[in-house]
């Protein structure tokens, strides 16, 4: 018997990979715009709330570090009744540096969210890589 063989036709979202590398003891800002769809800027006016998360696998528990903007270290930034909005994420030196000292690996992913005033979320890239640089010349520990 003979199968029948047609075409697949593979539908996947455009998501853009932001890969980041970083310098532990060096602040870090990231930021991301948010884009609709079609590519083009949206109004910060329809969002709420932005997150992003460092994991050493996509499917660990354990979050080497998580941005959110109730925790003040991330914001959504715009004019509204613009298409301008974009998400600014960042870190001190004092945090980059921790990192260093207390992530498992210096090779992670992550990816970056925003949450609409109706509660759909929707994710701004796709699993990127995140990789940490280490710092050698350092303070010594007291």
């Amino acid at each position: 018997m003979t199968e029948a063989t047609g075409t697949a036709y593979d539908l996947v979202q455009s998501l853009p990979t932001i890969n980041v590398r970083c310098y532990a003891g060096q602040p870090l800002e990231i930021t991301v715009p948010v884009l609709g769809a079609s590519g083009t800027g949206v109004d910060v006016a329809g969002l709420e709330h932005v997150r992003a998360h460092i994991r050493t696998r996509y499917a660990d528990e354990l979050q080497l570090h998580q941005w959110d903007d109730t925790l003040g270290n991330a914001v959504l930034e715009g004019t509204p009744g613009e298409n301008d909005a974009t998400v600014v994420l960042s870190a001190s030196s004092a945090e980059t540096a921790l990192w260093q000292a207390t992530w498992p690996r210096l090779d992670a992913l992550w990816d970056v969210e925003v949450e609409d005033s109706v509660g759909e979320v929707h994710r701004l890239c796709a699993a990127s890589r995140f990789t940490l640089l280490p710092e050698i010349t350092r303070a010594p520990v007291a």
